[in-house]
């Protein structure tokens, strides 16, 4: 009989401690879509995990505890009245769905037709591993957002001085399995100019100004490459800009997805950005 009892006791035990740690990553989960909705990125970041990855409704990933912070700002700088609405979730142990409403207003712009504003079924997936949130996923259709980002910040940008932005076209990379035998294919049917070096480059002058020299670079980098990451592409394009620093200030400061990497070379300055449709996009600032 003492035997049974110990048994009861150990699975009654097992069960109780099993229900406080659900109750503890519900509370999590409530607690991290709180933060989300009053937009403390301060306390979003402390329930991300270290290694915490973000994916979006497009299937893009994004990883890194910082990277997510200075995301989630950017987002809420672009839609500053952006809420989620949980109507119901459940669990699988670690895992948590829930589903319910997104909504927001582009820069909480007002329009008296409304069509800055979106209000869309969403679902998110949350895995929850001691007290953090190790990955958030959304599930949404997000063309009507995309169609309001593009429609404002069109207007937006069209506002903008002449003193940071695009000039011309830096260059096209593509991926290959054998970036060798696919360039030596343009030199024999193109006529292009790839040595052992898988680039190559046209030369070209400002209209009207025969001494503005520039080039443009056609690269081929390796299918295993990551230099394309974090797109899923096989084609990442180049543009020529003007004060660069200061354009991916606006542009962060506009909710466009600016990666942190900056680079700095003799023949000028590097920074990337991501478009609405997942294409890494490289701006280069040449030297003067």
């Amino acid at each position: 009989m003492k035997t049974i009892l110990v048994i009861l006791f150990i699975l009654v035990s097992a069960s109780l401690i099993k229900s406080q740690n659900m109750m503890s990553d519900r509370t999590v989960f409530e607690n991290f879509v709180l933060a989300i909705n009053s937009h403390d990125v301060n306390v979003i970041s402390n329930y991300l995990t270290d290694d915490h990855v973000f994916t979006d409704a497009t299937g893009l990933h994004f990883d890194g505890k910082d990277n997510l912070k200075a995301g989630w700002e950017a987002y809420f700088k672009m839609f500053p009245d952006y809420k989620i609405v949980i109507n119901s979730f459940n669990d699988k142990a670690t895992v948590w769905l829930a589903e319910g409403t997104a909504e927001g207003t582009y820069q909480g712009i007002s329009t008296v037709s409304g069509d800055n504003r979106f209000k869309i079924p969403a679902a998110w997936k949350a895995v929850i591993e001691n007290g953090k949130v190790k990955s958030w996923q959304i599930f949404a259709d997000t063309k009507i957002v995309n169609d309001i980002i593009f429609k404002y910040s069109s207007k937006t940008s069209n506002e903008v001085s002449g003193n940071e932005k695009v000039t011309g076209f830096g260059g096209v990379f593509i991926k290959s399995k054998d970036p060798k035998a696919l360039g030596e294919w343009y030199n024999k049917y193109l006529g292009t100019t790839f040595g052992k070096e898988s680039y190559m480059m046209f030369e070209w002058s400002e209209r009207g100004n025969a001494n503005s020299k520039a080039s443009t670079t056609f690269g081929i980098f390796k299918e295993s490459s990551k230099y394309f990451d974090p797109s899923t592409k096989e084609m990442m394009l180049n543009f020529r800009v003007k004060n660069l620093k200061s354009l991916l200030e606006r542009l962060k400061s506009e909710g466009v997805n600016v990666m942190d990497k900056y680079e700095e070379y003799d023949y000028g300055n590097f920074g990337w950005i991501m478009d609405i449709d997942g294409n890494k996009i490289e701006l280069w600032e040449p030297k003067e």
